[in-house]
């Protein structure tokens, strides 16, 4: 397992937040609400320990935005949070109440939607960091419990999970989850590498 000091951390947490600044600005163009994401509590654990740092996962089944991705290295991101905090973000966005006959079309599209612009925010930050050319997959929408979500990443001992909690604030209200990149854990230190040589996140 990769240990990271905390500078290296910090660097990770800055480049995640820089993204989640422009997902932020892009989203604003298209929602009536006053809307803000922010990153915190960044950390790389290993992929077998996934239970251990969603504690929310108790409370059942989970949404979440899915992205694949293949070329110049393979892996996942995920954007994820409860079903309760799927319907009270969603009602908020859009004004509708939890008990609609939409909700579900309108979470399902939302959420897409959200996830699809964070997550490619942020995985636009780590093609231009690295160097490379992915290829992706369509974005998927799931509900799913989270030996499903661990499942994404497979058997793989060469891959670690860079997590971090997500605040989405829309006026007063805020509401929190986790985004998930599995990754082959030499990508890390390749990252670092290119942030100590100067090129900033």
């Amino acid at each position: 397992m990769l240990e990271l000091s905390e500078a290296q951390l910090n660097s990770l947490s800055a480049w995640m937040s820089s993204s989640a600044d422009r997902a932020t600005t892009t989203l604003n163009s298209v929602v009536n609400h006053r809307f803000q994401i922010s990153i915190s509590d960044v950390k790389l654990v290993e992929t077998n320990l996934l239970q251990d740092h969603i504690s929310y996962a108790e409370s059942g089944l989970l949404t979440s935005v899915q992205l694949a991705f293949g070329g110049a290295f393979e892996g996942c991101a995920v954007l994820l949070v409860s079903q309760e905090t799927a319907g009270i973000l969603i009602a908020s966005l859009t004004d509708e109440t939890q008990d609609s006959m939409d909700m579900d079309e309108l979470k399902s599209g939302t959420l897409m939607e959200i996830g699809s612009v964070v997550i490619n925010s942020m995985m636009g930050t780590v093609t231009d960091l690295l160097k490379v050319v992915l290829r992706y997959a369509v974005p998927a929408y799931a509900e799913c419990d989270l030996d499903q979500i661990g499942d994404l990443c497979g058997d793989h001992k060469d891959r670690s999970l860079l997590l971090a909690e997500v605040s989405f604030i829309v006026d007063d209200l805020e509401v929190n989850g986790t985004i998930m990149f599995c990754f082959q854990t030499s990508l890390y230190k390749e990252m670092m590498q290119s942030v100590e040589r100067g090129l900033v996140i």
